[in-house]
């Protein structure tokens, strides 16, 4: 437990894990929310200076299509972007892992561990267990921003499972990187690989970056990221989905229902278990090779 608290209390500290879990997906969040709102009133404006009877119907159409996006109360543009920057920066999330490990543990810190009458695996679990108990909190505050911001909330149950998920994830691929390689550069690389070909594979970028049809159907379908994403997306009830359903979000038609809900919660589950199988061999066959 004081290994535990030590680290919880490090990664409410560190400045790499303040920035990417908590500055970084709120200013995003913002930026989007503003941006976006500015879009609408831009799309609006233009559309009522076309001539006549046409400008008053094609601002009309603009706002109704607009206007589908707010769902009981609750902007679905809001809470889309609120809970895509929350997903990716959780993914993010590895990197903290990776530099606390590193500098106790393979770092000058390691000669002053090594001498601790504690095994090394106790301070790998201190901090996976502290940093995942922080990546949930930092993502409890991202659905509370997008409360407060008017955004749609979707199914609560459905987001909270997805957050844990999708944290537990990262922690298990940033011990994982801390054991596969020996160089701290050759782990960040790895896991910022891992998150970042998931995102623009599904297309979550600012800017539309061309990949081959195939290998985006495969980003939007079949990655840990994109399961996480169908989750959420299609727990919002019927009305949300006869308006996820119709349109395209991030080039995605999200239909579906609560079955193909739990069919991504199984998806995202089975993936982090055989993470975390793997997490014990390769930690194994490590300390084997230590001794």
């Amino acid at each position: 437990m004081t290994i535990f608290l030590h680290y919880l209390k490090r990664h409410a500290r560190e400045p790499v894990g303040i920035a990417i879990y908590i500055i970084a997906p709120i200013v995003f969040l913002f930026l989007t929310t503003v941006i976006n709102e500015a879009a609408f009133e831009t799309a609006i404006e233009a559309a009522s200076e076309l001539p006549g009877v046409i400008g008053e119907i094609a601002a009309d159409a603009t706002e109704a299509a607009i206007n589908a996006f707010q769902l009981e109360g609750g902007s679905l543009n809001t809470s889309i972007n609120a809970f895509m920057s929350m997903l990716v920066f959780q993914l993010m999330g590895a990197l903290i892992v990776i530099d606390v490990l590193y500098r106790d543990l393979r770092k000058d810190m390691r000669w002053r561990l090594a001498v601790a009458p504690v095994p090394q695996i106790k301070f790998v679990l201190g901090n996976f267990k502290g940093a995942l108990i922080f990546a949930m909190a930092s993502g409890l505050l991202m659905i509370g921003a997008n409360f407060l911001l008017g955004g749609y909330m979707f199914t609560p149950w459905v987001l909270f499972a997805v957050l844990f998920l999708v944290a537990l994830m990262s922690q298990l691929v940033g011990v994982l990187m801390f054991y596969l390689f020996d160089r701290m550069a050759m782990a960040n690389t790895v896991a910022v690989i891992f998150c970042w070909a998931m995102v623009f594979m599904q297309g979550l970028f600012m800017f539309e970056v061309s990949l081959p049809d195939a290998l985006q159907s495969f980003g939007q379908q079949y990655t840990p990221l994109a399961w996480a994403t169908r989750a959420i997306m299609l727990s919002g009830g019927t009305e949300a989905q006869e308006v996820l359903g119709n349109v395209n979000v991030m080039g995605i038609s999200f239909a579906g229902g609560m079955s193909d809900v739990y069919l991504n919660l199984g998806l995202l589950t089975g993936f982090v278990a055989v993470l975390a199988v793997v997490n014990i061999v390769v930690a194994n066959l490590r300390g084997r090779k230590a001794s």
